[in-house]
């Protein structure tokens, strides 16, 4: 079984704004299981708590993983697979949570999500192949693809 072993925001960086900002470094780890093609998707959102005298609430936002969030084990078969990602976030009072995604995905799903980004990227190049998005429907078009979602919490300082 797949399991998301870590995620880590070590590095902090001044701002140059009120109160300051940090930078994160976010680091996943996983162990890939061996003998089989696996596909994966890293996804995760930052979530801060705040209070005012209204109450208290949620802000959230997602991790940018530029184009690094679909991988498959092609070469690296049975091996530990790391991912990273960079983000800056303001300095708040309360709590500040990261919920760090590793979704196991079958080959459908990788392939719709891969082929989806590359016709994106093409669409606004006059110059670029035009780009067929993955479909496993016959006699029409979609895809039923499947995926298991790990999740790990980690409480950020």
């Amino acid at each position: 079984s797949v399991r998301l072993d870590s995620s880590d925001a070590p590095r902090q960086g001044g701002g140059g704004f009120p109160g300051g900002s940090k930078l994160y470094r976010y680091e996943y780890t996983w162990q890939d299981a061996p003998g089989r093609g696996d596909y994966y998707r890293v996804a995760g959102d930052v979530r801060d708590s705040l209070s005012s005298s209204s109450g208290s609430y949620y802000i959230s936002g997602p991790i940018s993983w530029d184009d690094n969030d679909l991988i498959a084990d092609v070469g690296f078969d049975g091996t530990r697979l790391t991912t990273t990602s960079d983000g800056r976030y303001f300095q708040r009072e309360g709590g500040r949570i990261l919920y760090a995604y590793l979704l196991t995905t079958d080959e459908a799903y990788y392939r719709y999500h891969a082929t989806l980004r590359q016709s994106r990227e093409s669409d606004s190049n006059p110059f670029a192949e035009p780009v067929l998005v993955y479909s496993n429907m016959k006699n029409g078009l979609g895809v039923f693809a499947a995926f298991n979602r790990h999740t790990l919490v980690v409480r950020l300082k």
